[in-house]
């Protein structure tokens, strides 16, 4: 174990394909069945970690880069995943981390932005203490700091199941490109949005949501069926989202007018994805967004499916 360690992490966002709700758990959390996919639209963060007397992290942003979302105290994932690893396996002695965080997945958006750093600081970490923790024991910390940070992990695509947190890894046949779109003016809350969604089912019943079929979707992927895959994907949030916010509703028209093959919200928004035929595609579509009328109120990026999970290098 050295004493010092310059380490870097590219940190990948995800979308989910399928999201559905199955129940309400004891602890009152909601349970869900989701498909998640990574994607290579992603953060780069640079850790540079000493051996020490006393625990302590420093997060900065990128030089240029001024995020204002974006906190660098005690309540950023990268900290609060320092800190967990260290009470985690204080045997292992106290350590300084510096990380520095060049952003690109918007902040707020649905695509587990802060997770995946979470993820990466794990890793991390875990590279600089010799893997000292195993591949369960990773995974069983990072639920413990976010129910999409297991899944950052691992990365690819994996059902999610629990509360997301319950990750199970499957394959595609199929790569996917995506065209992610973004409005700059509204930030959800996801508590906010499982009691609107508790409240829609309340006033207009189960029968009201279309929900998604996860095990067609993953079945279909793993043949390389991918029409037969987006019949299957669906999202039991958009109807209650999209209630509050037609403004969302009516975005989602415009991307379906493009002919893109599929389009939805993923997670609890506010993003939306556009499947796209290939990245000729994506790029079109990006284009006739950013040349639009709405091109001040959207940030748009143009990405693509990721079969492998997070990797720690040299820096």
């Amino acid at each position: 174990m050295k004493a010092s360690s310059r380490l870097a992490v590219n940190s990948q966002a995800k979308v989910n394909l399928t999201f559905d709700i199955l129940n309400t758990l004891p602890d009152g959390y909601h349970e869900v069945a989701t498909l998640m996919q990574a994607v290579d639209l992603g953060d780069k963060l640079t850790f540079v970690i000493d051996r020490s007397s006393a625990f302590k992290a420093d997060i900065y942003l990128a030089q240029g880069q001024n995020k204002k979302q974006f906190p660098l105290d005690d309540t950023n994932l990268i900290y609060r995943a320092a800190k967990s690893f260290h009470e985690c396996r204080p045997d292992l002695g106290a350590f300084t981390l510096t990380a520095t965080v060049e952003k690109n997945i918007p902040i707020a958006a649905g695509l587990a932005g802060g997770s995946s750093n979470a993820a990466a600081t794990l890793l991390a970490l875990n590279e600089f203490f010799g893997l000292a923790l195993s591949e369960p024991q990773l995974k069983e910390l990072a639920g413990k700091l976010g129910t999409d940070v297991p899944f950052c992990l691992s990365g690819g695509i994996a059902v999610g199941l629990g509360r997301g947190d319950l990750i199970r890894t499957v394959e595609s046949a199929v790569d996917l490109n995506f065209c992610l779109v973004k409005t700059k003016d509204i930030a959800l809350s996801t508590p906010w949005v499982y009691k609107q969604y508790d409240l829609y089912v309340q006033e207009k019943g189960l029968a009201s949501i279309n929900r998604p079929n996860l095990e067609n979707a993953v079945g279909a992927l793993s043949f390389g069926e991918l029409d037969s895959a987006i019949s299957a994907f669906g999202n039991v949030f958009e109807p209650v989202v999209y209630s509050h916010y037609p403004e969302l509703a009516e975005l989602k028209q415009i991307l379906v007018g493009y002919s893109c093959p599929y389009v939805q919200l993923t997670g609890s928004g506010p993003t939306i994805f556009a499947l796209t035929s290939d990245l000729e595609m994506a790029h079109f579509v990006r284009s006739k967004l950013v040349s639009s009328s709405y091109a001040d109120k959207l940030d748009v990026f143009i990405t693509s499916s990721v079969k492998n999970g997070l990797t720690v290098a040299a820096s």
